[in-house]
């Protein structure tokens, strides 16, 4: 019953935090003006690059500040790290996908989106429901194998792998007694698994094609 709980909750705040990327949070800007913020050079790649990179250490900063606390206030400050991460996570990706030219309101996309948080599992994940990241992912998306109980698989999957992540993680962070040390672990544990999704979101979302538009688009400009 607890298990189940976290992970409805946790699925809950997926949804919450994936809405709040596209509106944007007081004094947090959505996952398109993050993007159009990268979108003004020719290179489409090195764009996304450079988004990547910025985004690491932003959830490298938010993962150092919520673990400083170490063993002593670890029940209150994981859920806040996991929250905080997650939301950065979920935003990096999507405006990923909206440099690549993907509509963010496509519940497919959504999908997406939260398998990319398994990084490089999310090929594994993809595969195991008919979804060849190998070929054009835009095209696939209007296949009708991506439907509804497929997406509910998608989640499901997620769900329990980032339950997983969560639990390892707080174990490496439970035996941390020092608070400093304890944000230093944290904060390289965080800053290196967002940089593993943004990569993963760029080989997911990304095309040589899709870049080719841009830089025409660009030049045209």
């Amino acid at each position: 019953m607890k298990y189940k709980y976290r992970f409805n909750t946790l699925l809950t705040a997926l949804n919450y935090f994936y809405s709040k990327s596209l509106s944007g949070l007081a004094g947090i800007e959505s996952a398109e003006h993050l993007a159009r913020n990268y979108m003004n050079q020719p290179d489409l790649s090195k764009s996304i690059d450079q988004l990547i990179r910025r985004q690491t250490l932003q959830t490298g900063s938010v993962g150092f500040i919520t673990g400083l606390g170490g063993l002593f206030t670890l029940p209150v400050s994981l859920p806040a790290n996991l929250s905080a991460v997650l939301f950065l996570q979920i935003r990096m990706i999507a405006a990923i996908a909206y440099m690549c030219g993907y509509d963010l309101k496509d519940d497919k996309v959504q999908t997406l989106v939260y398998a990319t948080l398994c990084g490089t599992a999310v090929t594994d994940i993809l595969k195991k429901t008919g979804i060849n990241t190998a070929s054009r992912l835009g095209q696939q998306l209007g296949q009708t194998y991506l439907n509804t109980e497929v997406m509910k698989k998608i989640h499901h999957i997620v769900g329990q792998r980032l339950l997983n992540q969560t639990s390892k993680a707080g174990m490496t962070k439970a035996t941390t007694l020092i608070p400093l040390i304890g944000g230093l672990v944290s904060g390289t544990i965080e800053a290196t698994a967002t940089s593993i999704i943004g990569h993963t979101a760029k080989k997911i979302f990304y095309s040589p094609e899709t870049n080719q538009r841009h830089t025409d688009k660009h030049i045209q400009s």
